[in-house]
């Protein structure tokens, strides 16, 4: 979809700060356009931030996969107690 285009090139700058991926995640997450690659990255994303954003994301995003699943109990471990309770919502 061209429309998406822009925010996926958003999402792949290495110099996207972390609240420019957040809003650019759930954007895409909104407009059902969000790859599932991407978010598997997000959860792993070294910001505290990004990670929990996206376990939200995962939590609210229907047909969820085993392996994003798998990861975002992952999200249990985190070092980071915002984290943590994103992973267990």
């Amino acid at each position: 979809d061209p429309a998406v285009r822009p925010w996926l090139a958003v999402l792949a700058k290495k110099s996207t700060i972390h609240n420019q991926y957040v809003h650019t995640m759930c954007a895409l997450k909104q407009l059902k356009s969000l790859p599932k690659p991407l978010l598997l990255s997000a959860l792993h994303h070294k910001q505290a931030i990004v990670r929990t954003h996206a376990l939200r994301v995962l939590h609210e995003s229907p047909g969820r996969s085993d392996t994003l699943l798998a990861e975002a109990r992952q999200g249990l471990l985190d070092l980071n107690p915002h984290v943590r309770r994103a992973a267990v919502q």
